[in-house]
């Protein structure tokens, strides 16, 4: 399993828990597209193989979530969409 995290300084960790700070404001990682990457739920981009490598069984899990969710819901959106379009 992997776990990423990062040490903050007390202050920023209060600052953060206060809403005074942004969370990506204290993060160490540079150049982490992770949010864009969970999004990737069909595993479209060249770097998906390395998802789980990079970030983890967890992320994959995530990523299996958000899909599932994503079929549902359009799934419902389709049974209640009136045939032949928005009357």
């Amino acid at each position: 399993m992997h776990v990423f995290g990062n040490h903050v300084e007390q202050t920023d960790f209060d600052d953060l828990m206060c809403g005074e700070i942004y969370p990506a404001s204290i993060i160490k990682r540079s150049n982490d597209h992770w949010c864009d990457y969970l999004t990737d739920v069909n595993h479209a981009w060249s770097c998906a193989p390395s998802y789980e490598k990079e970030y983890g069984t967890g992320f994959i899990k995530a990523q299996e979530i958000i899909k599932y969710n994503l079929k549902i819901e359009s799934l419902i959106f389709k049974e209640r969409s009136p045939v032949g379009g928005v009357k």
